[in-house]
């Protein structure tokens, strides 16, 4: 199953180093703010269901409400509480 979704993500245009890095729990270094901070994101979220206020805002203010909820969405997390 990773080997399907890290084919799609490579597809993505998420270069292989950080795929790699992701696949094995290590740092994952992006070259694009964007992604840095959407990744950061959904694994704060994921790991412990809160982001850190700094990186909440810098998707806030990237994104909007909107697209913070989405992003949430896509996470599929249920346990948003702002």
């Amino acid at each position: 199953m990773l080997a399907f979704w890290t084919s799609r993500q490579a597809s993505a245009g998420i270069d292989e180093a950080s795929l790699e890095a992701i696949r094995c729990g290590g740092d994952v270094r992006f070259h694009d703010q964007q992604q840095a901070d959407v990744y950061e994101f959904a694994r704060q979220l994921q790991q412990g269901g809160n982001v850190e206020e700094a990186v909440y805002q810098r998707v806030m203010n990237c994104w909007g409400t909107v697209g913070v909820v989405e992003l949430g969405a896509v996470i599929g997390t249920t346990r948003w509480c702002r």
